[in-house]
């Protein structure tokens, strides 16, 4: 049986302790009542990576990682994807995202050459 499928033939058994909860809501900014029926749901989604590493599986989903105890099917904790770009600050993929649009929008605007020089009478021209 693949660990993936172990996890998910196991899903009855997910839980989490009152601590945890909150631990959750607080990391991913969540509005939701039933913190754990949220992780299932995310948890059950064709698009979920699912990785286990020693005691813990590690569910890689909508740029967040569920954190999930092998053997009780415990939720120890949820937390926002980070990014590291070769930087001891670490980057939430919201950021990144953000900056890269940003980055990209500018770009467009200004016309910025890709040698790093900008387009005479600035502007986007084609």
């Amino acid at each position: 049986m693949s660990l993936k499928n172990e996890l998910l033939e196991n899903l009855d058994k997910l839980h989490t302790t009152e601590l945890g909860v909150v631990r959750i809501k607080r990391n991913l900014s969540l509005d939701v009542d039933d913190v754990v029926a949220w992780c299932r749901d995310k948890i059950k989604s064709d698009a979920a990576v699912i990785t286990r590493n020693g005691k813990n599986w590690y569910i890689n989903i909508d740029a967040c990682i569920i954190t999930v105890n092998a053997y009780s099917y415990t939720i120890i904790t949820a937390h926002k994807e980070i990014i590291r770009i070769n930087t001891k600050t670490p980057l939430y993929v919201e950021s990144f995202l953000f900056y890269f649009v940003l980055l990209i929008t500018l770009r467009v605007y200004v016309n910025i050459k890709s040698d790093g020089t900008v387009a005479k009478g600035g502007g986007y021209e084609q």
